[in-house]
């Protein structure tokens, strides 16, 4: 089964699946639920090491190798996510369809955002409310990892970003640190 119609099947049924992209080392991939797909990106229900959903990572589909639902451990994590009673959050609905459409829609309902180049820097995310996104490029104010503003902006290619997170603890600490409003909630 090629990954495209694994990802359908996974989605359909909420399947826990290994995604395998291009830019994790061997045996490095990211593990969640697929639950949404456009023609530009694919949101899943990220797993993390704590066997626990935590928030969300927007992949773009151009950079999937292969989605896996067998790969080693996975009987653990199910175990685990059962054990712990964890269910995956709801997804509000999302523009998947561009990038600058994803980064809009996700900013209605969280209030930062963890951009990912990998092409360009595989160990660095940026974290940060975005300031303006265009069929081209996007901007964010960063947040340092203190919950302080960074002076200055930040603009990326849109063609540069490889992953956005949202909703994960990390995140919605800084934005509640740094006394944000929650859009969701207006």
């Amino acid at each position: 089964m090629d990954s495209s119609s694994a990802l359908a099947v996974a989605i359909k049924t909420r399947r826990l699946v290994q995604f395998v992209r291009k830019f994790e080392s061997r045996g490095d991939h990211l593990i969640g639920v697929p639950i949404a797909v456009g023609r530009v990106w694919v949101v899943l229900a990220r797993i993390d090491d704590r066997i626990a959903p935590g928030g969300f990572d927007a992949l773009r589909q151009s950079d999937i190798a292969e989605v896996r639902d067998t790969f080693k451990g996975r009987t653990f994590y199910i175990r685990g996510l059962r054990a712990r009673r964890s269910s995956v959050a709801a997804l509000p609905n999302l523009d998947l369809d561009s990038t600058a459409g994803l980064l809009r829609s996700v900013s209605q309902f969280y209030s930062l955002l963890v951009l990912s180049c990998e092409g360009l820097s595989p160990d660095t995310v940026d974290i940060g409310v975005l300031l303006k996104a265009s069929r081209e490029s996007c901007s964010l104010r960063l947040i340092s990892s203190n919950a302080q503003w960074v002076r200055g902006r930040s603009a990326y290619r849109n063609t540069d970003i490889t992953r956005v997170g949202f909703g994960g603890e990390y995140e919605e600490t800084l934005a509640a640190v740094a006394r944000l409003s929650d859009p969701k909630w207006k």
